[in-house]
């Protein structure tokens, strides 16, 4: 029988790819410049598993060659790097251009020998989380020492981690492939797999995030027996695959007001992207002056080159946005009046509601979460919006509409 070229090499890819969106439905392709050089492999049965998936396309660079293509103008033809190298030598220009290129959002995948390029460039190891180390090593006056690897070891690999993209749906199998050991992993790597063989790190794959880029790496991969390993067939074919949109996600960081808590945190969860979000306390509308004071001292702690944008969840809100500037990263301003104008999903919908029910003061499950949490008390209340006094029956306003109580 056939086996079933899958290597789970074509399941990282899915770390970097968006689900059902506007790319997908015209059916673009994940695009990936796959590097190597350094290190023998077999050469036919390796690029097969990337013809055989339906869902990519990609170009092939072999060192000395690979660094020229790390350049912006050249970076423009892919939206992944696939590392299969075992390369050492790398110049300052070929570093930053490397770097930028991470800084970009491109994703990268790196696959078993590649652990072991660039051993004399310590931000490599930072960059995937590992260092393998060919020779001993003096490290912060510890001595290393070389690292090894065993041919032809048949071990059982565990998933610890089945609700990842990259793993879901997998099972634990068994596969004949080399193995590695003693090379360091850091604390940062979430793992997807493990192994109980004495002869390997029980580490064998992690995720992990290098500013905006998202990193993943596998140690499968010496030859056709890794390559080809049977084991799910439904991850190997178009059906898991053909899901993706090849288009990149962005690392985004969103400031918003508390009572959008719920909503925000909802949409994170639906979202391709990577969201990290500060909540501000309600209110702010109220003391717009304040408010804006805080909103800046949050933009200004944002660290340069970390993420791809600062999303705000306000509208102008009493002017609360009012001279807020931003001194290295995008900054995104919602077109609404208030935050009612994104509850309501629009400044059409907002103009709707408010010509046919002028007057009309809306609540949300947030807006009165948070005022209950303060016992209604506080001087944020003092404004003209809502008195103190005002009466905010949360459990009764959700009875009334028929709401359930999370």
């Amino acid at each position: 029988m056939k086996s079933i070229r899958l290597s789970i090499w074509v399941l990282c890819l899915a770390l970097f790819s968006s689900w059902g969106s506007a790319a997908e439905q015209k059916g673009d392709k994940l695009r990936l410049l796959v590097v190597t050089g350094g290190h023998e492999f077999e050469h036919d049965p390796f690029f097969q598993v990337f013809k055989d998936n339906p869902a990519v396309t990609f170009q092939a660079v072999e060192h000395p060659n690979a660094h020229a293509l790390l350049k912006a103008d050249a970076a423009r033809s892919y939206d992944v790097l696939v590392l299969y190298d075992m390369h050492q030598e790398i110049t300052d220009e070929a570093k930053a251009d490397f770097l930028a290129r991470l800084k970009e959002g491109k994703g990268l995948v790196v696959l078993h020998h590649a652990i072991a390029s660039y051993g004399q460039w310590p931000e490599y190891a930072k960059i995937i989380g590992a260092r393998y180390y060919l020779a001993k090593t003096m490290v912060n006056g510890v001595e290393k020492p070389q690292s090894a690897y065993q041919h032809g070891v048949h071990f059982k690999i565990h998933v610890v981690n089945p609700d990842h993209p990259v793993t879901r749906g997998i099972k634990d199998y068994d596969i004949l492939d080399e193995t590695y050991n003693g090379f360091d992993i850091s604390p940062e790597c979430k793992p997807l797999l493990t192994t109980d063989e004495p002869l390997s790190k029980p580490v064998i794959a992690w995720t992990k995030t290098y500013g905006p880029a998202r990193v993943v790496y596998l140690q499968s991969g010496h030859d056709h027996t890794a390559y080809e390993n049977p084991i799910i067939e439904r991850f190997s074919n178009k059906r898991y695959v053909g899901r993706q949109s090849g288009m990149m996600s962005l690392f985004l960081k969103v400031i918003a007001c508390e009572i959008a808590a719920r909503e925000i945190y909802w949409a994170a969860a639906q979202s391709s992207n990577l969201i990290d979000i500060d909540l501000l306390t309600q209110g702010y509308h109220d003391t717009p002056a304040l408010g804006r004071v805080e909103l800046q001292k949050h933009i200004d702690a944002v660290p340069s080159g970390k993420y791809n944008a600062i999303v705000l969840g306000y509208g102008l809100c009493s002017n609360i946005l009012t001279g807020l500037t931003t001194a290295h990263t995008p900054l995104v301003i919602p077109r609404a009046h208030d935050c009612i104008t994104l509850f309501l999903g629009s400044r059409e919908r907002y103009q709707q509601c408010f010509s046919e029910r002028p007057g009309t003061y809306y609540y949300t499950s947030g807006w009165l979460e948070c005022a209950q949490r303060r016992g209604n008390q506080g001087s944020i209340w003092g404004g003209a919006s809502l008195p103190a006094s005002a009466n905010l029956n949360l459990q009764g306003t959700y009875q009334k509409m028929g709401c359930q109580v999370w």
